[in-house]
């Protein structure tokens, strides 16, 4: 039997597909619902992810552009597509959407990590360092975010500051195999 044509359904069958790998099939069906009900944010960020997650990039800044449209301070469509123009080295356009979240929620632990991150890809060190100790502070318990600390940390010359942070990230999680590379050629 067909599904009615509305965007719950279209966005159910869209979720059933992407259960099942069928991308594609999954990509058509939340399309729909977007068009069925273009303030339909869950559905636009799963089309943005699977557009994501198949390196359609283009595409994917295309499908959170036309959300915004509609919503245009949602946090979470501004942090995704900021991820996207960090993931094509558009670092000057994520970094202004992810001031842009934080302006609106300075408590959310994602973006400051994002933040560091473009930083750091950028060698700012210092101002990865900021943005990285934020996040840290909101995620204490997150072992990493404390390796990436520790990278801006080494990146800047600080080796103590960074085997500090390396060493609470394998205290964390003492299976992490980076926080260990990371402790030997700190030593």
């Amino acid at each position: 039997a067909a599904l009615p044509d509305h965007a719950t359904a279209h966005y159910r069958k869209g979720e059933l597909h992407e259960h099942l790998r069928q991308l594609p099939a999954a990509a058509a069906a939340y399309r729909r619902a977007t068009d069925l009900s273009p303030t339909f944010v869950t559905a636009h960020m799963r089309l943005g992810a699977i557009h994501t997650r198949q390196r359609d990039l283009d595409r994917a800044v295309a499908t959170y552009r036309r959300a915004l449209i509609t919503l245009p301070d949602h946090p979470d469509l501004l942090n995704n597509l900021g991820t996207v123009h960090m993931m094509q080295n558009n670092f000057t356009e994520g970094i202004r959407l992810f001031n842009q979240v934080l302006a609106a929620d300075s408590t959310d632990a994602r973006v400051w990590n994002n933040l560091g991150t473009a930083h750091l890809r950028r060698r700012d060190y210092n101002a990865a360092q900021h943005w990285l100790k934020g996040a840290v502070e909101r995620r204490p318990h997150d072992a990493t975010l404390r390796i990436k600390l520790a990278d801006a940390y080494g990146g800047a010359g600080h080796r103590d500051k960074a085997r500090r942070q390396a060493q609470k990230a394998l205290e964390l999680n003492p299976d992490d195999q980076r926080a260990k590379m990371l402790l030997q050629r700190l030593r």
